[in-house]
């Protein structure tokens, strides 16, 4: 296109560029275009914007993997800066490359070609933006690129020459629109690509495949020349100490990873739940490796749609390495990119493409596990290889049912009324289609123990239908497959209601041993063993799920549970604490969590006035009453809503000691 945005707003006369200015630097920028944009959108705007914003998704996330930063967004056209040109470069490679990939897979006259500039030079920062001559020569400079070409300017030219393994083609002074002076410019050749990191290729078809496997192994070649210099043997460990000394939380003993939801760079947007699936079995399987330190699935969720690079990642969330990828599906045929990134180092060292049918997709998921073992050096504990293979033995037969059992599942977050109503109808047909399958009646139990666990069910009589229904689908789930992890947390979820509590706990224990990195079996399997009269006992795994679910939600209901466990062991002290973390976590507390920090500082109450500490004794009942006066306010029938809860206990003189203490609280507002 003619015109872009940014350099309008840079160069309007009487632009006020003096408030609020942050500062100068020197950066490198990269200025890319949609070449013929227009008739794309004229021919079919609603095909052209959607394939647009997918390749805009797929352009940020390949910037931010080589260290840049998207900045500024105008009508087709994209900019971002580095502070290597050398990464600009190979980022611009990589980018046409993958373009070219896609658009071979489009008609002639759908395939949307990028133009893309490279600039160093002086740049002023406004807020999160970037103005000035350093800017508008990059965009002046994709003007002049060919479709799916690179050209640079000679700033950029001599940072990168005998540094990035590319031809180059001088194409000396060009006069560009409103640049003062002419800039002496270069082309980039495109089609070849700087040597990286060691790069898996896996079932690519055609020239692509074969280009990629070239540039794979001429990247090995020289890995492997300058594999003991110092740079490699000593840079990397140094940067590993920084990366800890500046990550917010500590990292793990354990290699540590998180996996990104994956980018959906399908035609249909609808596809969005397979690809997010795709993302959760790869979890799931390395959930199972004890040797990994796995974080959970909402960590990876807060992040999603957001063009943050992987070292961000990590050192928000304290985690090594950060597994991200893209799947690209058309009918029975699915792509799937992924790349696992030493957020340490900032460096890739693995990655792979797959181009599969349908109904090989668990065979990927089970590659990209055990690739992904063997790139952090986690050896496999005997069983743990064969805990992988039957993950993959526990998908139904047809992909076509797996696919619906995805669209199910997805529809379980958030339980709200309409979702599960929807995923109802849906587990139902996934059972219509395969009554051998586990997961289709696992599944439709959890949505009836979802259901009361909600409170959409207020009906005695049609509560105690929906516990019975839950538990045998999920009885029937455990019968057709007794090593489904899903059907053991289904079980557990039904069982605990209708007051089988050493089953509700024997069924969570096998679940959290099957895969004891999830963060969400092992607070579970903590508030069932609360429950079953073994307080103590649950600490362990509700701390391993506080160490593993980064998210303040997530954070807040596992603190909720200790609170209740700390309670029910007579640990005081460890209960208010719990309390205190939640609130940090969420700010705000429900009902059942109001009465335990209630019931907790009146026990405290109680000790310090036996150990004459009057102080003491009047600030936790000043707080006692805080809390009681929040709970009668706003829960004023949770006496009358207490006995549903109280029946999960199994122990009735625990029951009835929390009833004690609920009451004490009521009395306060009296």
């Amino acid at each position: 296109m003619p015109r872009s945005g940014w350099i309008e707003l840079a160069c309007k006369p009487g632009a006020n560029m003096t408030s609020g200015l942050s500062k100068r630097k020197l950066t490198t920028i990269m200025a890319a275009d949609v070449v013929g944009y227009s008739r794309l959108v004229a021919a079919d705007d609603e095909a052209a914007i959607r394939r647009f914003q997918q390749l805009r998704h797929i352009v940020e996330s390949i910037v931010v993997r080589h260290d840049g930063r998207p900045f500024g967004a105008a009508g087709d056209s994209l900019m971002a800066e580095f502070p290597s040109s050398v990464e600009a470069v190979r980022c611009a490679l990589e980018i046409q490359d993958e373009i070219a990939a896609r658009n071979a897979d489009e008609p002639a006259d759908r395939a949307m070609f990028f133009r893309i500039g490279i600039n160093i030079g002086d740049v002023i920062t406004e807020g999160e933006n970037l103005f000035g001559d350093g800017v508008n020569v990059a965009a002046r400079l994709q003007e002049i690129a060919t479709p799916g070409g690179v050209v640079l300017s000679a700033g950029a030219y001599d940072q990168i020459k005998n540094k990035v393994t590319v031809e180059t083609e001088p194409l000396g002074q060009r006069s560009l629109k409103n640049i003062p002076e002419p800039v002496t410019i270069f082309r980039v050749r495109v089609g070849q690509k700087a040597p990286v990191a060691p790069v898996a290729i896996a079932a690519d078809r055609g020239t692509g495949w074969r280009r990629r496997a070239v540039v794979a192994a001429v990247a090995i070649i020289a890995a492997l020349g300058t594999f003991a210099t110092w740079d490699q043997l000593i840079e990397p460990a140094r940067r590993l100490e920084m990366f800890k000394a500046e990550a917010a939380q500590p990292l793990p003993v354990k290699p540590s990873i998180i996996v990104m939801p994956f980018l959906n760079v399908s035609e249909n947007e609808a596809q969005e739940y397979f690809c997010l699936g795709m993302a959760e079995d790869i979890m799931t399987s390395l959930t199972k490796v004890s040797g990994l330190f796995v974080v959970g699935r909402d960590s990876a969720m807060s992040f999603k749609g957001k063009p943050i690079q992987a070292k961000q990642i990590g050192r928000e969330l304290g985690v090594r390495y950060v597994l991200q990828g893209s799947v690209r599906r058309s009918e029975n045929q699915v792509r799937i990119s992924t790349h696992l990134v030493d957020a340490a180092t900032d460096q890739t060292i693995w990655a792979a493409r797959y181009d599969r049918e349908l109904g090989n997709i668990f065979a990927i998921q089970d590659d990209i596990a055990e690739n992904i073992v063997q790139a952090v050096a986690v050896s496999f504990l005997p069983g743990e290889r064969e805990n992988l293979r039957h993950q993959q033995a526990q998908v139904p037969q047809a992909a076509t049912t797996y696919d619906l059992f995805l669209q199910a599942r997805r529809k379980l977050i958030p339980p709200n009324r309409e979702n599960l109503n929807e995923a109802e109808a849906m587990f139902a047909r996934v059972i219509a289609a395969d009554d051998a399958y586990a997961g289709g009646h696992a599944g439709l139990s959890l949505v009836h123990s979802l259901r009361v666990s909600q409170g959409f069910i207020r009906s005695s009589q049609d509560r105690e239908r929906a516990l019975r229904r839950a538990e045998e689908l999920a009885r029937a789930a455990v019968r057709r497959d007794p090593n489904s992890t899903i059907a053991m947390f289904a079980l557990a979820n039904s069982a605990l209601p209708n007051r089988n509590q050493d089953e509700a706990v024997e069924q969570a224990t096998k679940a959290y041993f099957s895969q004891p990195g999830d963060a969400y079996y092992a607070a579970t399997l903590g508030y069932m063993l609360t429950f079953a009269g073994k307080p103590r006992e649950a600490y362990y795994p509700l701390e391993r799920a506080i160490e593993r679910e980064r998210v303040a939600e997530f954070q807040a209901r596992a603190q909720f549970f200790k609170l209740f466990a700390a309670y029910e062991a007579g640990d005081y002290a460890t209960a208010d604490q719990a309390y205190a973390d939640h609130i940090k976590a969420q700010g705000r507390c429900f009902s059942n969590c109001l009465a335990y920090a209630a019931a907790s500082k009146l026990r405290l109450a109680d000790m310090a006035e036996m150990a004459q500490q009057t102080d003491q004794k009047q600030r936790f009942e000043t707080e006692a009453r805080i809390l009681a006066t929040n709970l009668t306010t706003t829960y004023p029938d949770y006496l009358s809503r207490v006995n549903s809860w109280l029946a999960q206990y199994k122990n009735d003189a625990d029951a009835a000691r929390f009833k004690r203490d609920v009451d004490r609280v009521h009395a306060l507002v009296k």
